[in-house]
């Protein structure tokens, strides 16, 4: 971000300098891993790939897109065989794990149906969830009322029932994208499974 440019991080005991992404040379480097909000991937990678540098994003900016491969290795690495991706995605972290448990078990039984609950951390939504959570605990503890700002109701000693606003179709966002993310990393447009995300 903005906020830390100019800083100064340590990277194998030595400090290195936090340049500006706006301002970055791509064509210093060979290979970028973007772990950065997927606007910020959407806006750079194509920059990046046009200098000449492969980009591996860990964002959800091209998760969605069918065109780039949604890799996680040990379960569907055979799709960068033979191919010159210049762009992989990699899937959101629940994804990551039931595809690393469900793909060796899918190899010698056939899954019929798959049904996942997911029970997020505050932190999921960032630093200001968290800091909500530790306001609103001690604001309870101490016989205050408390006002939601980040989520839409009291997080405190809660749980919400829905990661992300309730869609038509009756799943979130959240649980529609894993479910799509599962079933493109198991090559299975059918494969059946319902995820819930609390």
């Amino acid at each position: 971000s903005e906020a830390s440019i100019g800083e100064s991080k340590l990277y194998q005991n030595r400090p290195v300098l936090v340049e500006d992404i706006a301002e970055f040379d791509f064509s210093q480097v060979q290979l970028a891993f973007f772990a950065v909000p997927a606007a910020v991937s959407q806006d750079y990678a194509g920059r990046a790939i046009s200098a000449g540098c492969k980009v591996v994003d860990l964002s959800a900016g091209f998760r969605g897109d069918q065109s780039v491969p949604l890799v996680v290795a040990g379960v569907n690495g055979q799709l960068l065989e033979g191919r010159d991706a210049d762009l992989v995605a990699t899937p959101d972290a629940l994804a990551i794990d039931l595809s690393q448990v469900l793909n060796p078990i899918n190899a010698n039984t056939e899954i019929i149906r798959v049904n996942a609950a997911s029970y997020q951390a505050v932190s999921s939504v960032g630093r200001e969830g968290s800091k909500e959570l530790a306001k609103q605990t001690a604001g309870l503890l101490n016989g205050l009322p408390v006002e939601p700002e980040v989520f839409s109701q009291q997080i405190a000693f809660n749980v919400l029932p829905c990661v992300d606003e309730l869609l038509a179709s009756g799943h979130s966002s959240a649980e529609l994208g894993l479910m799509s993310e599962l079933r493109r990393l198991m090559d299975d447009d059918q494969f059946a499974i319902s995820a819930t995300c609390v």
